[in-house]
């Protein structure tokens, strides 16, 4: 089967809506979904990277399973994996994953062949940062799905794959490279990679 690399954080995992009513609830900010325009959650929350480095470790360790499933991601998810090999390819840090896995399996089992972590927020460990670009070659994968523009532009030019970037506040007015492809949900990315 052809390997279909799939980010997590806002593909399959509401982690900017869940993480903007923790940090409301608990640091007095009134942001609303609309105002997540930056990829960079420290300047959307007016803060250094230091500090909403800390804060989101504190959401993680504590309030991670109040993140729900995107719209029609698992039940794409499931239809997609009958055609791909589904590798997760995420931005997050090694030491999330134990709470991205302990998400993953109270949702939906055996659905991704294997995950990589590329640590592209690591701070203590910058050696372990990874690009989206290695992995996807390293795997081989045929497409990507992803909601960073950033991720998607370089992609899309250095492997010169698809890349499917669902519409997101924070990447709306992205420009995007050639091969990126501007989704508005689940239902499309699966009719594309189905047809």
């Amino acid at each position: 089967k052809p390997v279909l690399a799939v980010d997590f954080d806002d593909v399959v995992a509401g982690f900017q809506r869940a993480f903007m009513y923790y940090h409301n609830h608990y640091h007095g900010t009134d942001i609303t979904y609309d105002d997540i325009t930056s990829y960079l959650t420290h300047d959307v929350y007016g803060t250094t990277p230091e500090i909403i480095g800390e804060r989101i470790m504190d959401f993680c360790a504590n309030h991670h399973d109040s993140m729900l499933p995107i719209e029609g991601a698992l039940e794409s998810l499931e239809r997609l994996k009958r055609k791909y090999l589904l590798i997760k390819v995420t931005s997050r840090c090694e030491s999330l994953r134990p709470v991205t896995y302990s998400w993953w399996n109270g949702h939906s089992q055996k659905t991704f062949l294997q995950a990589y972590f590329t640590n592209n927020f690591e701070t203590k460990f910058p050696e372990l940062r990874r690009s989206k670009l290695s992995v996807c070659e390293e795997i081989g994968a045929v497409a990507l799905i992803d909601d960073a523009s950033g991720h998607a532009n370089e992609v899309a030019a250095g492997a010169g794959i698809p890349v499917f970037l669902p519409t997101r506040p924070w990447n709306k007015d992205a420009e995007l490279s050639e091969g990126v492809i501007r989704v508005t949900d689940w239902e499309e990315i699966t009719t594309q990679l189905l047809s």
